[in-house]
């Protein structure tokens, strides 16, 4: 059995914790009988697997890294690298992707979510927005700053062939990229989420954010 098929074996079968290459063809000096990969069972037939990042036994080199996730009811491995030791994972006949790949696939959604919201609360929006934006019209200084920001923003964001505003857009990416997306991409791994329920949370936690001025995103 070669070093593939030992560790598709070891993925799939849920007696088997631990996997070790037994040499390392690239460095025969290098003994890797410390350096293995174990699995922990997360939930729902969702493995998470792990990496030592030590090469002798010692109690203060000791840590474990996750590497990737196994999915053992649909045979799915995600990786977190495409290589692990000189093993590469997409030889692997269980991979599929990266896990960030899974990342994308929710900002992508969560962003169509962010389109249809402000596509059903246009007019609320505008009303919720005219008593802040009359306010601040009332401030000379902050008048002539305005002036000079839709100029900016006319010239960097109006895209015919875009149906919204490029800089909205590309903040909401940038907050997604921010807060911690692993959570959301186990949860949704393992079942617990929708797509659909992740995206709607993640608007809800970004439209109450507080921006400059104190003002909500919803605000601005």
């Amino acid at each position: 059995m070669g070093i593939k098929e030992k560790f598709d074996e070891f993925l799939i079968n849920d007696d088997v914790q631990m996997f070790s290459l037994e040499s390392n063809p690239k460095n025969k000096n290098i003994i890797l009988s410390t350096e293995v990969i174990s699995k922990a069972l997360l939930k729902n037939n969702i493995y998470l697997l792990f990496r030592t990042n030590y090469q002798f036994l010692s109690e203060t080199d000791f840590k474990l890294n996750v590497v990737g996730a196994f999915d053992n009811k649909n045979k799915k491995l995600y990786t977190n690298t495409k290589n692990l030791f000189d093993f590469e994972m997409p030889k692997s006949k269980y991979y599929i992707d990266e896990l960030c790949s899974i990342e994308n696939e929710l900002i992508k959604d969560a962003k169509r979510v962010l389109f249809e919201y402000i596509d059903k609360n246009k007019d609320t929006l505008k009303n919720e927005g005219q008593e802040i934006f009359d306010s601040c019209l009332k401030d000379e200084k902050y008048k002539n700053g305005l002036s000079n920001l839709i100029a900016r923003e006319y010239v960097s964001n109006v895209n015919s062939s875009h149906k919204y505003n490029n800089n909205e857009e590309n903040r909401y990416e940038q907050y997604l990229h921010r807060i911690k997306m692993a959570d959301k991409t186990l949860l949704y791994l393992i079942g617990e989420k929708s797509k659909e329920e992740i995206s709607q949370t993640l608007l809800l936690d970004y439209l109450e954010q507080k921006c400059y001025d104190n003002w909500t995103q919803k605000n601005t």
